[in-house]
């Protein structure tokens, strides 16, 4: 099982001053390493050190000073921008609004530890895209995670500002997804309207209204499906099933599979 380090960052005012700990090459004014973790990230990890600008960022003051609040209420916590995670050679890139405290604010990783992560591997297993149905213990196949937002917002709704600031980062994951030549189908999975929002605008798509289960072909190759985040609001209310979401994902194989 690969395994790559990764670093929880503080503040540079809680820092202690004879502490002789590596800093990450990526290293910001203002911040410091002041723990090593290891995490794993599944096979052929999308490493964070292959993204150090996304760990070290600070761009966004509000969401800075928020990591910092539950650094200190929760030490043991990653509590810095989370990068994608997945398999290097992915063709279903699925994409969320922003890292949940319980899940990827606590693991580093997106959409692992938290009750929507437990709900998205339950299908991603069933459908051959996890090896594990357990988000914790699972590794991804042909799949890679990621935010639109990196860091952890309060009340789970970062401002337009900051989805902006990080659009640069999702910019990048998605010209590294998308194929340069003919190849194998890719999909692109929107989880909600921010994430479809935010897709259209990067690749100057016209503009359609957000709508549960659409799929759309945007080039002869790489399609984008939908579907209501797995929220525990839009799980507990209803509004989205295990089965309407499980329809979502064999459509991702079935396109796949062609």
């Amino acid at each position: 099982m690969p395994i790559v380090t990764a670093v929880v960052w503080y503040d540079h005012r809680r820092r202690n001053r004879d502490s002789k700990e590596a800093v990450w090459p990526g290293y910001a004014p203002g911040l410091f390493c002041k723990r090593i973790i290891d995490l794993d990230l599944g096979m052929k990890p999308v490493s964070p050190y292959a993204q150090p600008d996304v760990v070290a960022c600070r761009d966004c003051t509000r969401l800075v000073k928020h990591q910092a609040r539950i650094k200190r209420q929760h030490p043991d916590y990653w509590c810095a921008p989370v990068p994608g995670w997945g398999a290097v050679r992915s063709r279903l890139m699925i994409l969320g609004l922003a890292p949940g405290l319980a899940g990827a604010g606590r693991t580093g990783k997106g959409f692992v530890g938290d009750a929507s992560g437990a709900f998205l591997f339950k299908s991603l297993h069933s459908h051959g895209f996890a090896t594990d149905y357990r988000s914790e213990r699972a590794r991804l196949r042909e799949t890679v995670i990621t935010n639109i937002v990196k860091c952890v917002p309060p009340a789970n709704r970062p401002l337009s500002g900051e989805k902006r600031n990080c659009e640069r980062f999702l910019a990048r994951e998605l010209e590294s997804f998308l194929p340069k030549r003919r190849s194998k189908n890719r999909v692109i999975l929107c989880l909600g309207r921010d994430a479809y929002e935010s897709v259209h605008r990067l690749l100057e798509l016209p503009t359609m209204p957000f709508t549960h289960g659409m799929c759309l072909r945007t080039r002869e190759n790489v399609f984008i499906l939908t579907s209501f985040h797995p929220s525990r609001l839009n799980v507990n209310t209803g509004r989205l099933t295990q089965s309407m979401f499980d329809s979502v994902i064999a459509l991702a194989r079935s396109l796949l599979s062609q």
